[in-house]
């Protein structure tokens, strides 16, 4: 993560990761400046440990100045990816997933609500699937709706799959 200043020279820059595989997927800024990082990691680093499977979801809160406040490990024993996050006025934030942890199917879409803090508690998580494959990779937030969006190889709940795979845009009320 780099900060440039408005005629492009570098502030600082921010590098993290462990032995694996780690990118990172998207980054958004909070209004009090923290700048929140979450992909995806094969290994350990920082004070979290490497969850199992093949990466682990991450989320790395940042301050303005560059110096890490926490870093939050997403997942389990499966192949888990942050591809997309979103922050509320209230300073909660969403990050989007592709999960294995499931309740049916390959994988499923997953919409995860967390609360900023020390480090960031989670609100709730809702999963998006079928008994095929889901993967949501954009989220936005308007007011008291989440909206997330992906690509699905089976019928979500009230749809019927129209080819091979499909575009889906689901929303949830931000509040639950």
């Amino acid at each position: 993560v780099a900060k440039y200043n408005a005629n492009g020279v570098e502030q600082w820059l921010s590098r993290f990761g462990g032995t694996g595989d780690d990118q990172p997927n998207a980054v958004a800024i909070a209004g009090d400046g923290t700048i929140y990082v979450a992909g995806k990691a094969a290994s350990a680093f920082g004070d979290e440990n490497h969850l199992g499977g093949a990466s682990d979801g991450y989320l790395r809160a940042i301050d303005a100045s560059g110096t890490t406040l926490s870093t939050t490990r997403i997942g389990g024993a499966g192949d888990e990816t942050v591809s997309a996050i979103t922050m509320a006025s209230d300073g909660s934030f969403a990050p989007s997933a592709p999960l294995t942890a499931h309740s049916g199917g390959t994988r499923d879409a997953v919409l995860i609500k967390l609360t900023d803090g020390a480090s960031a508690t989670v609100d709730y998580t809702t999963f998006l699937g079928s008994d095929k494959d889901e993967t949501a990779n954009a989220i936005t937030l308007d007011g008291t709706k989440i909206y997330l969006a992906g690509k699905t190889t089976g019928s979500l709940p009230g749809q019927t799959l129209l080819g091979d795979r499909d575009a889906f845009a689901a929303s949830f009320n931000a509040a639950d």
